[in-house]
């Protein structure tokens, strides 16, 4: 989770860095309660082991649950593709109709790739006409 986004070869989600520090808490705690159960091998007292457990139980949980929705969010919500702000409209206005013009140089007029330019056209000169 920390490392994978500097990696070239890693195409998942882009994880964010306090669920990775997250992460390092609960083995943190897991470690606490670890010591602690040896301790109570030895007869020493240390903590109640039942509240770790409970803390320890609840953190995974949430650590578990905040990893899903990031998962679920990268899953349905990250659709490849170039995305334009409404400031940058006109620009890419110019940059499809040029791949149009390139299309209709290659024979490709009636390709489906191009009908579907030919909407994405339509839908930013709508987009620029009700700023207008």
């Amino acid at each position: 989770m920390y490392k994978g986004p500097k990696s070239k070869l890693y195409s998942g989600p882009n994880f964010k860095k306090y669920l990775a520090y997250f992460g390092y808490f609960i083995g943190f705690v897991l470690i606490i309660f670890a010591i602690n159960g040896i301790l109570e091998s030895f007869g020493i007292h240390g903590i109640s082991l039942p509240l770790i457990e409970w803390i320890l139980t609840i953190l995974i949980l949430i650590w578990i649950f905040i990893t899903a929705i990031q998962l679920i969010s990268f899953k349905f919500f990250n659709i490849p593709g170039v995305y334009y702000k409404r400031t940058k409209f006109p620009e890419a206005l110019k940059m499809i109709e040029d791949a149009i013009q390139i299309l209709n140089r290659l024979n490709l007029k009636d390709e489906p790739i191009t009908e579907t330019i030919k909407e994405n056209i339509a839908f930013l000169k709508k987009q620029l006409e009700k700023e207008e």
